[in-house]
């Protein structure tokens, strides 16, 4: 996985949204002209605006000079990040695109494959969020069979202290992935991109 924050456009190759604009203008002209279809077309667009705000729920706890901060507040104690709203970026990202882009799977990975693969997502950009969605992933499953080995409830719950010191590189890289990946959302599906 890279170690830089790309900007938003960089996601998508050479054209900062020209397709996926143009995409959903037509489907907004269709819809006016289809009557009833009409009316679904604007429920899933409403829908996409909703998924594109959650997506931007979860913030990245970075400081300055890239260090994770984890101040704790109400939602969350100190110390801890909870790895499954920390995925819900990634996994609102290739949903949204998937739906933008008419790709019919379902697993998050074939998701950004299948983009990549219709040229919507650049090969090094997929690789890097995979790459972060595999280590969230693998983070969250190992916590969970040490809490079950240790008789513990099971929690999306991880303590950034108790990870060894690649596992806290890989995952500020993962943060930075999923900033950029926010940055591209809000651009293309709340800034009117």
């Amino acid at each position: 996985m890279g170690h830089s924050l790309r900007a938003a456009g960089t996601l998508f190759p050479g054209r900062p949204d020209r397709h996926g604009a143009l995409a959903d203008r037509r489907w907004r002209l269709q819809g006016r002209s289809n009557g009833q279809q009409g009316g679904r077309r604007q429920h899933c667009l409403r829908r996409q605006d909703h998924l594109a705000e959650g997506a931007l729920n979860f913030k990245p706890p970075f400081r300055l000079l890239g260090n994770v901060y984890l101040g704790g507040s109400e939602t969350e104690h100190s110390g801890e990040i909870n790895l499954k709203d920390a995925m819900m970026p990634i996994v609102t990202f290739a949903r949204l695109y998937s739906l933008r882009y008419q790709v019919g799977r379902t697993h998050t990975v074939e998701r950004i494959e299948s983009l990549s693969e219709k040229g919507e997502i650049l090969p090094s950009s997929r690789e890097e969020i995979i790459s972060s969605y595999d280590f969230l992933m693998q983070l969250r499953l190992q916590s969970q069979l040490t809490m079950i080995k240790r008789g513990l409830p099971l929690t999306n719950v991880v303590r950034v202290n108790q990870l060894g010191y690649m596992q806290q590189e890989q995952l500020k890289q993962s943060f930075a992935q999923i900033s950029a990946v926010q940055k591209k959302i809000e651009y293309d599906f709340l800034s009117g991109g």
